[in-house]
């Protein structure tokens, strides 16, 4: 007997994971900024996952919108809400997956562990300790001493 092969959409057949399959990368338009170091990119199913929070992430203000702003039944009211749940839990669930390969993957190259965001042409950004960026050169450290001494 031959085994059927298993696809992933066989795979995440009756599951909210099958939208993976479909969604649109949707690249963040932030550029690195200062006090940030781009330290890779964005693999495809860490793209998809995000493509699929920006969906999600949309289908959710609509639903709020609806709930605030539209005449609904009691019953729509009941529905809208507990899709709004639902929707919150995939939400959480997705960004906590997206964030875990992110930071395994790069963890495991760079051998460090350190606070990242995702930035314009799927780049991933680690953030640099503002209190180095922030304190003065020590050329300017060593002006501002001898004045101070010379007092």
């Amino acid at each position: 007997m031959a085994k059927a092969k298993l696809t992933l959409d066989k795979l995440f057949e009756g599951t909210f994971l099958v939208d993976l399959l479909t969604a649109k990368d949707n690249c963040p338009n932030e550029h690195v900024s200062r006090g940030e170091e781009v330290i890779g990119e964005m693999t495809a199913v860490e793209r998809k996952l995000y493509g699929l929070l920006a969906q999600y992430g949309k289908l959710g203000g609509g639903i709020a919108l609806k709930l605030e702003y539209d005449s609904l039944s009691d019953d729509e009211s009941v529905l809208l809400e507990v899709a709004a749940r639902e929707l919150k839990s995939k939400l959480k669930t997705l960004r906590h997956l997206m964030w875990v390969l992110i930071k395994e993957r790069l963890v495991e190259e760079l051998g460090v562990e350190f606070s990242v965001g995702v930035r314009a042409n799927f780049e991933i950004v680690r953030f640099i300790d503002n209190r180095k960026q922030n304190e003065p050169p020590e050329f300017i450290k060593k002006l501002v001493g001898d004045i101070l001494d010379r007092r």
